[in-house]
């Protein structure tokens, strides 16, 4: 469930990046990390998430 937040989180912030920086978009390079930069985030996400259950 939480990872399921995060994914929709990281769409909605890819989404207004989208709307508000259109011009991003046009450039090829973006569109190709984009995916990358929110697999790379999830996983951040994923290993503090983990690192903070194990800790409490």
């Amino acid at each position: 469930m939480k990872e399921f937040i995060i994914v929709i989180t990281l769409t909605i912030v890819f989404y207004l990046l989208h709307y508000f920086y259109p011009v991003l978009y046009q450039n090829l390079q973006f569109i190709f990390f984009g995916p990358l930069l929110a697999y790379i985030i999830y996983k951040i996400f994923q290993f503090i998430y983990s690192y903070v259950k194990s800790k409490s």
